[in-house]
């Protein structure tokens, strides 16, 4: 199958359509940008043209990012060819070729300008040749890892043109007075050179062949950073030599593990072109054989005399060309290889098919979150003379990303995978695409789009934006304020940020999922079938619908339900009560088998503990109250009357207690264990000193303040008939 896949449609990379724009190059930034730089044309008399070369900035997605601007501030005749880097600091350098003399160059110079990210520049553009007889063309230029950059270009002030080359350091001054010689044999003539930024120093890439042209290849040379050539490595081949045949346009890219790909176009005596590769080590010793990138092969059709190529963060590494499909209709495509140099699908096509107008000159990027950007000479007539650059994204991820943002705006796009985007500092946009996705947008305001799949978005400030469809997988926001689910559209859950701060969390009317950190949180549910999940602190959860399901790990946690509800096994939970204690709504509310306190309203409720060691309190109201397995606790703290009268259904004589409040029940002498003097089991007191008197033929149990029967005995409960209770079995709190 096709491989790397398209992400988004092509785009137009030139807002400027009048006269014709050419020869794109691009680079790419850590914050997720890209920039884009181009020849532009403008034609003056009959044939006759000015050029000068423009930029632009670009987003993640291919939006434009500011204006259109110009690169080159000396403007005099013409400027083209443009090469680009990014220095290790985000500024971008661009080079090219000038003929407007103003280095006192007898023909064609070398100029180069400083830029900030956003397309500012750093001062007006400078010379970089020193050699200014004839012509110097071909400019190539990298960033170095000292901060600096090398560029090179081809001298032709001599019978055999020759490499040259020229250092800049961090603060942008040249090293050394001269520009050095690149290639050792200085008999032999030499075409266009590529270099690379190596983890130290660069390596150069150049044609060599001999006087009249012929027996062409490619060769290479290893520098340090000061420009000089590192002892012991000397020049090596990169391409094989066909009798006859040749190669130019070499192209090349440092890989991820510090070795570095070699690419050139190649024709054979008969004139057929292809496109090849070859891996080197860091010293220049081949790490692989020839690999043959073009699939298509159609005789003598022209290639083109440029190859983009770069790196990928899993060791690979693609490659773009020109296919000559037909006559008028070339077009781009690109090829992916493994670190091993091995093929991985086959080559897609990056430009659209069976549009007319020829396709050329392909420069390749790698994004910061590891998709690519390809750009190229466009024939095919969008722009309004028919000539300008377009560009196209592809994506080769085949597995989720991990991406640290930086202080700036970051713009990441996500794989199809499961990816973690953070966006650091700055006002960031991540987009998760497919995947079951992490974004944390970090301190700003930023912009988190998951899109489909179960994703997870942390936020620092609810004024970040979450962008998410309906139905588009069950989403988390973490946030570490108060939260309501209203606030944030098409979210199904709500986790609080690590750490003790205490955090309210609110679900809305579908089925959410709220979870808190080690804070004394509060947890709300909407109405919904929810999941509540505490922390480490003493949680409160609010339910409003008896399909939700609420745990906790630890603290001293409380389910206040406004529905009949009963706790899940293993809850965690040590508290269920109603609401709203002065509700007269009927619940039914269960215990786990934990240690539950349970407590009505003052509606006809019906309250079970089920196993362990339960307390259980109607409060007002008739209640039906059952104790379970455990050494319960039935706590009556209301004043008792025909409309507060409670049912003990299960009073266990052996292992349960009747607990009465001593503000209620206030005749009963001390706080403590109910005294024997003050307990009577008959149908009424038999003497002053009887408090409470059970009638075990009814199963009634009744509250005397006198004992004298001045006073009615007043009815406080109902238990089952003939329990062998004792005082013993009371304790007044």
């Amino acid at each position: 199958m096709p491989f790397p896949s398209l992400w988004g449609p092509e785009f137009a990379v030139n807002t400027t359509t009048a006269g014709a724009q050419t020869f794109p190059c691009v680079a790419t930034f850590k914050d997720g940008s890209f920039v884009a730089v181009w020849e532009d044309r403008q034609p003056t008399t009959g044939t006759e043209y000015t050029a000068e070369l423009r930029g632009q900035i670009f987003n993640a997605d291919g939006t434009k990012r500011g204006s259109e601007f110009a690169v080159n501030s000396t403007v005099a005749n013409d400027q083209g060819s443009p090469a680009i880097t990014v220095l290790n600091d985000g500024r971008f350098v661009v080079s090219w070729e000038d003929h407007s003399g103003a280095g006192g160059e007898d023909g064609w110079g070398i100029r180069a300008r400083v830029f900030k990210a956003n397309g500012t520049a750093v001062g007006a553009d400078f010379q970089v040749n020193t050699t200014k007889a004839a012509d110097q063309i071909y400019t190539s230029i990298a960033a170095l890892s000292n901060g600096g950059f090398a560029v090179t270009y081809t001298d032709f002030s001599t019978a055999l043109p020759q490499i040259r080359s020229r250092i800049f350091d961090a603060g942008l001054r040249p090293v050394g007075d001269n520009d050095g010689v690149v290639n050792s044999n200085l008999a032999k003539g030499h075409g266009a050179a590529h270099i690379i930024g190596l983890r130290s120093g660069y390596v150069a890439l150049f044609a060599e062949g001999d006087a009249d042209a012929s027996n062409v290849s490619i060769r290479g040379r290893i520098f340090d950073g000061s420009g000089a050539p590192v002892a012991g490595l000397p020049e090596f081949a990169i391409s094989s030599f066909a009798t006859g045949g040749g190669a130019f346009s070499p192209s090349g890219t440092l890989l991820s593990d510090g070795r570095f790909v070699a690419v050139w176009t190649q024709y054979s005596a008969a004139g057929v072109q292809v496109v090849k590769a070859k891996i080197f080590k860091a010293n220049g010793e081949a790490a692989s054989g020839e690999i043959a990138v073009n699939q298509i092969v159609l005789g003598k059709e022209w290639i083109g005399d440029r190859v983009g190529v770069t790196a990928l963060d899993d060791g690979g590494f693609s490659v773009t060309y020109t296919n000559p499909k037909n006559a008028g209709q070339w077009d781009i495509r690109a090829a992916i290889f493994n670190g091993a140099g091995q093929r991985v699908g086959s080559d897609v096509l990056v430009s659209p098919q069976n549009v007319m107008g020829d396709k050329a000159l392909p420069a390749l990027a790698t994004m910061a979150d590891g998709r690519l950007i390809a750009t190229w000479l466009d024939e095919s007539g969008r722009d309004v003379d028919a000539v300008g650059v377009s560009a196209q994204f592809l994506d080769p991820r085949s597995k989720g990303i991990v991406l640290a943002g930086t202080s700036q705006d970051d713009h990441y796009v996500g794989s199809a995978f499961d990816d973690f985007l953070s966006g650091g500092a700055g006002n960031d946009q991540l987009y998760g695409e497919g995947g079951n996705d992490t974004l944390d947008g970090g301190p700003g305001l930023d912009t988190l789009n998951g899109g489909p799949g179960d994703d997870t978005y942390i936020v620092d400030t609810l004024a970040d934006v979450i962008v998410e469809e309906f139905n588009g997988g069950f989403d988390t926001v973490v946030v570490p304020v108060d939260t309501h689910l209203q606030v944030v559209t098409a979210i199904e859950a709500l986790t609080a940020a690590p750490g003790t701060a205490p955090i309210t969390l609110t679900g809305n009317t579908g089925a959410n999922k709220l979870t808190g950190n080690d804070g004394d949180n509060v947890l709300i549910g909407g109405g919904g079938a929810d999941t509540l999940i505490g922390g480490g602190g003493n949680d409160t959860f609010k339910v409003t619908s008896s399909n939700t399901q609420v745990s906790d790990s630890s603290g001293y946690d409380t389910v206040e339900a406004e529905v009949s509800y009963a706790l899940q096994e293993n809850s965690g939970i040590e508290k269920l009560v109603a609401a709203f204690e002065a509700d007269k709504d009927s619940f039914s509310f269960t215990g786990d088998s934990g240690a539950n306190f349970i407590k009505g309203n003052a509606g006809k409720n019906t309250l079970k503990g089920m196993a362990g060691d339960d307390t259980l309190v109607g409060s007002l109201g008739n209640d039906t109250l059952y104790g379970g397995a455990g050494k319960d606790v039935f706590l009556f703290n209301k004043k008792a009357s025909k409309t507060n009268l409670d049912k003990i259904a299960d009073f266990n004589v052996v292992d349960d207690t009747i607990q009465l409040s001593k503000s209620v029940f206030s005749k009963i002498a001390k706080k403590g264990v109910l005294a024997k003097s003050a307990f009577w089991i008959g149908a009424e007191a038999h003497d002053a000193s009887d408090r409470i008197i059970y009638n075990s033929k009814k199963g009634i149990l009744y509250y005397d303040a006198d004992g004298s029967g001045k006073g009615a005995a007043i009815q406080i409960a109902t238990l089952s008939k003939n329990l062998k209770l004792k005082a013993g079995d009371f304790f007044i709190v």
